[in-house]
């Protein structure tokens, strides 16, 4: 690392220890120009040069003056852009202050940059998916070990939940259900091809949620209020036809008869709910 300002001593001051002592070093002086002093003559070298004061902390910079001999570093640079667009209003990159340091050559470089570009920024638009949406690295790497153990729980994601009164198990399914609709990736599958496997988003009508409520049997109950009946509910996909028995929650890579890599998911909550 290249230190930002370099003070030359005639000797180190020392603690009684013989140890340096830091609190003896005299500070650096922030507010040695690079070259003579030129005050700013334009609105923007005047704006920039402002800036430039207060992000380094110097008390006056001149046109000529180097951001970087200043002290000024990468990420200081980037709170430099920040600033400069704000003030400005017009686009302002990491680039212009390499390619510009100095207060003039930056102003410069700004003051006939179109301020539409910034206040404008092209409009975010949808694409059309191509037919096979292939998979991202991460998949491909997930799909592949789980060619050789297509049981493995490796990548399952244990989740027990206790709620504690008057539990609304419709506003609950309510709840899974938007989650799923959501969020494309619990309703996504990964089919094989002769390209390769790829992903399939399944529609939010083909991949539904299903809440089942039961009891909870067996096992050491935990401690709860004498008038609290435990009851356990069970959720997983229609399309696994597949329930769980045991309080977690579950994201299984099954292999359909089909061939293509299944993923189901199930959850079970144990809520606490009044007895009547």
């Amino acid at each position: 690392m290249i230190p930002a300002q370099v003070v030359h001593l005639d000797t180190l001051p020392l603690s009684v220890n013989g140890k340096l002592d830091r609190k003896a070093l005299p500070a650096p002086n922030l507010d040695t120009a690079t070259a003579e002093y030129v005050a700013p003559r334009t609105p923007a070298e005047v704006v920039v040069s402002d800036v430039f004061a207060e992000i380094l902390g110097v008390e006056r910079v001149g046109i000529h003056d180097h951001f970087f001999d200043l002290g000024g570093n990468s990420l200081v640079a980037t709170r430099l852009v920040s600033r400069l667009r704000n003030a400005l209003g017009v686009p302002v990159s990491l680039r212009d202050v390499f390619d510009a340091p100095t207060v003039g050559g930056l102003a410069q470089r700004l003051d006939g940059a179109d301020p539409a570009a910034h206040l404008a920024p092209p409009a975010l638009t949808p694409r059309k998916r191509p037919e096979q949406v292939p998979l991202s690295p991460a998949q491909q790497r997930v799909w592949f070990l789980n060619q050789f153990d297509t049981a493995s729980p490796v990548y399952n994601l244990p989740l027990a939940v206790r709620f504690s009164g008057d539990l609304d198990i419709t506003a609950l399914s309510r709840a899974l259900r938007d989650v799923l609709h959501r969020h494309e990736s619990l309703r996504t599958v990964f089919p094989a091809s002769d390209a390769g496997p790829w992903q399939r988003i399944r529609d939010v009508h083909d991949a539904d949620l299903d809440l089942t409520v039961a009891e909870v049997t067996g096992g050491r109950p935990p401690r709860r209020d004498p008038g609290i009946r435990p009851r356990r509910l069970r959720c997983h996909h229609r399309d696994s036809g597949t329930r769980s028995t045991a309080a977690r929650a579950e994201r299984r890579t099954r292999a359909r008869p089909d061939g293509a890599p299944h993923c189901r998911r199930r959850m079970v909550v144990r809520a606490a709910v009044p007895a009547t």
